[in-house]
């Protein structure tokens, strides 16, 4: 690949704006837009129709930890996929790999994922919460990456960030 000849793209969705949002776009480099404000994941919220906060959500409900979705992802091939189709119906995800995650889905998904017992609890159960949402997450990225090639024309991407 050829100097300037990749694309950097950034998409954030919130609220009711159910379309990925452009948010940064630059060619042939990368910059910080702020470089004076520190990163940091205090500087961050809980956002609705987010793929990561689900899948953060589905970490906690199995019993993991703030920041361990890569337990998730390690648990996920031990796990049927009994919850798949329910749960991406229950996202409502979409053909571009957007999906609904806020308080009304959230409800909904208590009663499709119900905190397993503490007690005695084998890790089926938690297996296929894990492998209903790495499989969505995976199907998802799939469908932004394919409407970005569909939109841009682009023949080489690469994917980044929490989610990806």
């Amino acid at each position: 690949m050829k100097s300037n000849e990749a694309e950097i793209v950034s998409y954030f969705v919130a609220g009711n704006d159910r379309w990925p949002r452009l948010v940064h776009r630059e060619y042939g480099a990368v910059r910080r837009l702020d470089p004076s404000r520190p990163f940091s994941w205090k500087n961050f919220d809980v956002v609705d129709d987010s793929l990561g906060e689900l899948y953060s959500w589905v970490t906690r409900r199995i019993g993991f930890g703030l920041h361990d979705e890569g337990k998730t992802m390690g648990l996920a091939p031990l796990g049927s996929d009994a919850l798949t189709e329910q749960l991406q119906e229950t996202v409502r995800l979409d053909s571009i790999g957007g999906v609904r995650f806020d308080a009304t889905t959230r409800a909904a998904l208590d009663e499709l994922m119900p905190i397993p017992p503490e007690q005695g609890e084998d890790w089926c159960v938690r297996a296929d919460y894990a492998r209903a949402a790495q499989d969505l997450l995976e199907l998802a990225l799939l469908r932004r990456a394919n409407d970005l090639c569909d939109r841009t024309g682009a023949r080489n991407i690469g994917l980044g960030g929490g989610s990806s």
